[in-house]
């Protein structure tokens, strides 16, 4: 049995009716003529939901903000497309876990900010494509994989900082993000795929860890700006001579970091020089104490030598 739940706004007007059955939040629709009235959602009015389902809000151009209570796991594909005028998402820092589907939220091009669960395992393709207005996101430490285009076209994203258990940047991932100045990779991402950071013109530099095996052709094309690149010594196979593995960014400068094996070999060999070097003062600092034994073991043995000039007072030859 679906179950319709009447949202009104402030001074009574009913806005939209909410289609839910068994738990699954399946349409929002507006009542007849206001479909240009604010409206926003609270935890109380999606209480008992556990899914928001395909489409759910698609085309709700008037939903200006929504917080999503604990109970709700999943969200579904295209779930709040096209909500030009969702500025701010909720969810509830107590979920203990939830599945967010592809396209969930593309084309929110008034969204500037959203809280993303630290359970949240993977950021699936083109969940936040085209939110031209986001400006800045915070990345969970559990999070597993960001999609292709999954941010593509944010731009007005300035900042980016990728946690370690991130392992995989997909395809165009961070492709046209115009504003975007600052990206942090962590030690433990293992691939940057096709041109995961292209047509970022605002990025002048960027390093990628050592952790990183695979590398994508064109990453950083278009970014006319960016002047330096440092890269792992384990990709230096790449074809940076023509750039063809960062695209058309003529000017930029690739620095090719030593491998971590190497960096270990060379902090072995500066510690055997230290040791080299103590030892050295060790065997100075011996011989200097063997000097002195040797003085003292001198004196002593003239303090101690019988006076043969001299005897008893009662002895007369």
């Amino acid at each position: 049995m679906i179950e319709n739940r009447e949202i009104r706004n402030k001074d009574g007007t009913l806005v939209v009716i909410l289609d839910v059955e068994s738990g699954v939040l399946k349409k929002c629709r507006y009542a007849k003529g206001s479909e240009d009235i604010p409206f926003s959602l609270s935890e109380a009015n999606l209480a008992g939901v556990t899914s928001i389902g395909y489409k759910a809000f698609s085309r709700c151009t008037s939903l200006t903000s929504i917080k999503i209570p604990d109970g709700v796991r999943y969200i579904g594909r295209d779930a709040f497309w096209g909500c030009h005028a969702l500025k701010l998402i909720e969810i509830h820092d107590s979920v203990e876990y939830m599945f967010i589907e592809e396209s969930a939220f593309i084309d929110c091009t008034s969204l500037e900010s959203i809280t993303l669960p630290n359970c949240l395992e993977a950021i699936h393709s083109s969940t936040f494509k085209g939110c031209t207005s986001l400006e800045s996101i915070t990345l969970p430490n559990c999070l597993e994989a960001i999609g292709d285009d999954a941010f593509a076209f944010c731009k007005s994203l300035t900042s980016v900082e990728i946690p370690g258990s991130v392992k995989r940047i997909g395809d165009c991932a961070f492709a046209c993000c115009e504003s975007l100045e600052s990206v942090v990779i962590h030690e433990g991402v293992e691939s940057i795929c096709y041109a995961a950071f292209s047509e970022c013109s605002s990025l002048v530099s960027i390093d990628i860890p050592d952790s990183v095996t695979k590398f994508g052709r064109n990453v950083f094309d278009e970014n006319m700006d960016l002047k330096s690149v440092s890269l792992p010594g384990h990709l230096s196979l790449l074809d940076t001579s023509d750039l063809g593995y960062l695209g058309s960014c003529l000017s930029c400068k690739v620095n090719i970091r030593p491998v971590q094996a190497d960096r270990e070999k060379l902090k072995l060999e500066a510690r055997i020089k230290e040791l080299e070097q103590l030892l050295k003062e060790r065997e100075r600092q011996l011989e200097e104490q063997a000097g002195h034994i040797a003085e003292l073991e001198g004196a002593l043995s003239e303090k101690a030598a019988p006076d043969l000039h001299s005897g008893p007072k009662y002895f007369k030859p």
